[in-house]
C-alpha cells in the first residue's frame, strides 16, 4: 500500500477510520490523500448577483474545510505512528463518487478507506449512504471498510471467504499476499461446503489460489453450509479472534456472489470487523 485515499466528512466515523489506517501502516511509508468533497448548488440560470452569492458560498464552505483540515494536520502531527507518512488534503467542489474515480486514476490510489458506524438491531439502515455508494461504484481498487469497533492495530489473523466457483486475478491475490506478508498474518481461506465434489474448474481455482499464496501461512476451513452465506461467515469469523475479513467482489451484479444473496452488502453492514473488498477486474 502506496498510495492511500481516504474520504472523510469530518465525522467522527471517519476520522476513525483515518487514524486506524495511520496506526495500521505505521511500519509501511504511504502516501496519505484526505478527501472532502462538497457543492455549491446555483441555479441553472443565473444572474450576475446570484453568481457573487455562489462565489460567496463557495469561499466560505472552502475556508471552512480548509480550517477542519488544518486542525486535522495538527491532531495527526501528535500521532507517533504518523512518522514514516505523508499527507495531502483535497477539498473538491464535485460529487463524492466521480471525484474518487478521479483522484484514483490521477493519484495511482492502492487502497481506498471508508469508515461506518457499524450497526446493531433496527439501526442496520447499511451503513452510510455515502460508503453504500462507493462500495457499489469501485470496481478497480481494494476497499477497506473500517468500523467504529476497530481498535487492533495489527493483521495476526485474516479470514478470506471465498468460493472456488469463482476465478482469482493476480491482482486480487498479490494484495491479500502483500498484507500477510508486511504483518506475518495466519490466513485461514474460509470456504462453504456443500459436500459436493469440486469442479474441474473448480479443483483449478484451488490451484490458482494456492499457487498465488505460496509463501503465505494458510490453511482451508471448510464450513458446512446450512444456512445463508452471509451468516454463515459472520457466526464463523465472530467466534474466533480474526482481524480482518477479506472478499472478493465480482462484477457489477449488485454484490450477489456465490449464492443469490447479496453477501458483500449484507457482511459490510453486520461485521464489527475491518472489512477488505478486492476488485477482481
Amino acid at each position: 500500500m502506496k498510495n492511500i485515499l481516504l474520504p472523510v466528512d469530518f465525522s467522527k466515523n471517519s476520522l476513525d477510520a483515518l487514524f486506524y489506517t495511520i496506526k495500521l501502516f505505521k511500519d509501511r511509508s504511504c502516501n496519505f490523500y484526505i478527501l472532502h468533497t462538497f457543492e455549491v448548488k446555483t441555479p441553472f440560470f443565473t444572474s450576475r448577483l446570484n453568481k457573487e452569492k455562489g462565489r460567496l458560498t463557495y469561499e466560505n464552505n472552502l475556508e471552512s474545510v480548509e480550517d477542519q483540515f488544518n486542525d486535522l494536520l495538527m491532531d495527526i502531527s501528535e500521532i507517533p505512528e504518523a512518522e514514516n507518512h505523508s499527507f495531502k488534503t483535497l477539498a473538491i467542489t464535485k460529487p463524492l463518487i466521480q471525484t474518487i474515480h478521479k483522484t484514483i486514476e490521477m493519484r495511482n490510489i492502492d487502497l481506498v478507506i471508508m469508515g461506518t458506524k457499524g450497526a446493531s438491531g433496527l439501526k442496520e439502515v447499511l451503513f452510510g449512504s455515502n460508503t453504500v455508494k462507493v462500495l457499489k461504484s469501485i470496481y478497480n481498487t481494494p476497499l477497506l471498510i473500517v468500523p467504529e469497533e476497530a481498535d487492533k492495530f495489527t493483521l495476526n489473523k485474516i479470514a478470506f471467504a471465498t468460493a472456488f466457483k469463482n476465478g482469482y486475478k493476480e491482482s486480487s491475490l498479490a494484495t491479500l499476499s502483500m498484507l500477510c506478508d508486511l504483518f506475518k498474518s495466519e490466513l485461514d481461506i474460509v470456504y462453504l461446503d456443500n459436500q459436493e465434489p469440486l469442479t474441474s474448474e473448480e479443483t483449478e481455482n484451488k490451484k490458482t489460489l494456492e499457487k498465488a499464496l505460496d509463501g503465505v501461512n494458510y490453511n482451508f476451513t471448510f464450513v458446512d453450509k446450512t444456512k445463508s452465506t452471509e451468516k454463515h461467515i459472520r457466526e464463523y469469523v465472530g467466534g474466533l479472534d480474526f482481524d480482518l475479513l477479506v472478499m472478493i467482489k465480482y462484477g457489477h451484479d449488485d454484490f450477489y456472489n456465490w449464492t443469490n444473496e447479496p453477501v458483500i452488502n449484507k457482511l459490510g453492514y453486520r461485521t464489527k470487523l475491518p472489512f477488505l473488498i478486492l476488485p477482481n477486474e
